[in-house]
């Protein structure tokens, strides 16, 4: 299994408090989430499966956030 990128700490307090509390990705696969039950008509498939899609969104925006940073 990969090592998954998870964008570091969504609230850091300082920079030695990294690691601590909520991860990036787990912030934007909650906001997903939210979205994602907020809309019932995204409400297809199974519980996992808007679960899964929902770390799915996260990593995408993860991943385009890491490009917009490169460039």
């Amino acid at each position: 299994m990969k090592t998954q990128n998870s964008g570091g700490a969504a609230f850091p307090v300082n920079e030695t408090d990294v690691g601590h509390g909520m991860t990036l990705r787990d912030y934007f696969a909650g906001q997903a989430l939210a979205g994602q039950l907020g809309h019932h008509g995204a409400w297809d498939g199974t519980l996992n499966d808007i679960a899964k899609r929902s770390l799915e969104l996260a990593d995408a925006m993860l991943a385009e956030r890491n490009k917009e940073a490169s460039t």
